[in-house]
């Protein structure tokens, strides 16, 4: 994965993870419950979403280290 693809899929899982945390909040404000729930949901989404990408990128190499630059 090149540099700027990492980038790019960091900002879309950031702005899917905005989007699904509004959209929990209005179906939450809807039924009268609490925010805490979607601010919660939406750092665990970001982090899975990082660490799927640091999986992916290592990937490349077995050994788990990053493929060296010739």
């Amino acid at each position: 994965m090149k540099k700027s693809e990492k980038i790019m899929a960091t900002i879309a899982i950031i702005f899917g993870s905005l989007v699904v945390a509004v959209l929990l909040q209005a179906g939450i404000n809807a039924s009268g419950g609490g925010g805490g729930a979607v601010i919660g949901m939406m750092f665990l989404g970001v982090i899975y979403g990082i660490r799927s990408i640091w999986k992916s990128n290592k990937g490349q190499d077995n050994s788990g280290n990053l493929p060296s630059k010739s």
